[in-house]
């Protein structure tokens, strides 16, 4: 099996970047805020290993991050809960591509949706800008400015690679698998066992879901922006790391 290599570079900032003088300060009400403009978005998407789970948990993801590195964790927040709003556009006009090298269009389109909402809130001037760039880049090979929020919405996204409901993410998204979105815990290990069991059937699957994982480790093991991120997702590589042997072995 021919091993997955990243590709595409992140280009420099085209931003104008806020400086420590003009940055503001906002409340987790502007937060609050952006989420209930968003949440009803990301209800249209119809693959959910990309809608609101995904999300909530990056946002929570990038607001802790955003703590560790001393970061402004509202603005990551924020970030965090637009970063995929272009996904409603890539799927209405069909340019979803689950395999994890290609060409996907929905960090630019998010862009625009993400300059509606931050105006609708008021976050505006430097503040506005780091975030756009941040979500303008986020699915990039590697970030190489030096926007910190951009810093800390790449290893966010990231983080949700890890774990239990990750495995699930990638057999719906990535692998086309019939993965229902889970409500439980017991529907994550329900459906993990599900899909073990179509790893065992279907060599082809379980090859793509190895090669899958493989290049999600390289998210952290070459890609890492941050050494928090290591720490904050050392859970859920380990558990990786036991389910990429486990389907290896099938």
């Amino acid at each position: 099996m021919v091993k997955l290599q990243f590709v595409e570079l992140a280009s420099r900032v085209q931003f104008p970047l806020a400086t420590p003088k003009n940055m503001q300060k906002y409340t987790s009400a502007q937060a609050d805020e952006v989420e209930k403009l968003v949440k009803p978005i990301y209800a249209r998407i119809k693959n959910w290993a990309h809608g609101w789970l995904h999300v909530k948990n990056v946002a929570k993801a990038a607001e802790d991050l955003a703590k560790l590195e001393g970061v402004d964790p509202v603005l990551c927040k924020i970030a965090g809960y637009c970063h995929d709003l272009g996904r409603v556009d890539e799927e209405e006009r069909g340019l979803v591509n689950p395999e994890p090298l290609a060409l996907s269009h929905h960090a630019e389109f998010s862009v625009r949706s993400t300059r509606e909402i931050l105006q609708k809130v008021g976050i505006k001037g430097g503040d506005a800008d780091q975030i756009l760039e941040a979500v303008r880049v986020h699915n990039k090979r590697k970030y190489l400015g030096e926007n910190k929020i951009a810093i800390i919405l790449q290893d966010a996204d990231r983080t949700d690679g890890f774990g239990k409901l990750a495995m699930l993410r990638f057999a719906s998204f990535n692998c086309e698998m019939p993965v229902e979105e889970p409500q439980t815990d017991e529907d994550i290990d329900r459906e993990l066992g599900e899909i073990k069991e179509m790893f065992k059937r279907h060599k082809k699957l379980c090859d793509k879901m190895v090669g899958i994982l493989e290049y999600a480790f390289g998210w952290i093991d070459e890609l890492a922006n941050t050494e928090s991120v290591k720490d904050y997702i050392k859970e859920g590589y380990e558990f990786n790391k036991k389910f990429l042997e486990e389907i290896e072995s099938y």
